[in-house]
């Protein structure tokens, strides 16, 4: 299984004999006020524009989806989120994250193909579920914002 971490533990990268591996520990992960706080890390596979995997560190929070190139970090908003679709073999650990939106990093689709290092298709769902989930918890959270009563009409 590719090593997934998930809230509530801090990660530490580890390098060793230029393979990297991700390690989870007790510890409660901080809440980074740029990232939001983390709901899922870990090395997916990402393909290039000319078709070639890249390994790339990715993380969920509760507001985007980042991967990581080096020292560039690449970020998808969740509120431009559409949709997370399985592609290749069936069962397979090969899926699609669709974002559309006005933002330049995504308009007027971006599609950005992933898998899962060992070919586990179960981390593959849980990446996708994971997504899917934190867009729908987005919305939640607007449209409970948008339903509260405004304290300064009154």
């Amino acid at each position: 299984r590719t090593p997934v971490a998930k809230a509530g533990s801090a990660n530490i990268v580890n390098v060793i004999g230029g393979e990297s591996s991700l390690t989870s520990v007790s510890q409660p992960a901080p809440s980074n006020p740029v990232l939001g706080k983390e709901l899922l890390s870990g090395w997916l596979l990402k393909k290039s524009s000319r078709g070639v995997w890249q390994k790339r560190f990715s993380l969920l929070d509760e507001r985007a989806f980042n991967y990581y190139s080096g020292s560039t970090v690449r970020t998808f908003q969740l509120r431009d989120f559409k949709d997370a679709v399985a592609v290749g073999k069936p069962g397979g650990a090969e899926f699609q994250l669709v974002f559309s939106g006005t933002a330049p990093e995504v308009f007027p689709e971006k599609r950005i193909n992933l898998k899962v290092p060992n070919g586990d298709a179960d981390s593959a769902r849980e990446w996708a579920d994971a997504i899917s989930s934190a867009r729908r918890q987005l919305d939640i959270g607007a449209a409970l914002a948008g339903a509260q009563p405004n304290s300064s009409a009154q």
